[in-house]
């Protein structure tokens, strides 16, 4: 199976259409590593959907951190919001319900939680050592 073009990754993730917030050439990172580590013989039909949750999750992971770069703070640290206030106004959000369990940072993204959710899937069942 060939590696999955920046066009095609495009077309089935179409969220990720502007280019000047998601440029080619990160897509391709993104697509290239998701080639070299999801091995086709166990993604089987899936490969194309999992290389695509695969990308689009470091994909959502580099916005938030080039979003947070602009605002001045500090890229890469934090993680999950759960409560802010801005004067008396407020929102929280249960963190914990859509967690899958023992899944690092894949749970930041919804893109990563269904990768490793079906990750789980298709690494299950027998394999020959």
């Amino acid at each position: 199976m060939t590696a999955m073009t920046v066009a095609a990754f495009r077309s089935l993730q179409p969220e990720f259409s502007d280019s000047v917030k998601y440029p080619d050439a990160a897509i391709t990172r993104w697509l290239v590593l998701a080639d070299k580590i999801l091995p086709a013989n166990r993604w089987e039909d899936w490969l194309e959907t999992g290389t695509c949750w695969f990308a689009a999750h470091y994909l959502a992971i580099g916005r938030l951190n080039e979003q947070t770069s602009r605002r001045g703070s500090a890229v890469g640290a934090g993680g999950i919001v759960a409560s802010k206030s801005l004067g008396q106004a407020s929102v929280s959000y249960d963190t914990a319900s859509g967690v899958e369990f023992e899944a690092g940072h894949w749970n930041l993204t919804t893109y990563g939680r269904e990768f490793i959710r079906t990750a789980r899937m298709v690494g299950t069942g027998g394999a020959q050592l």
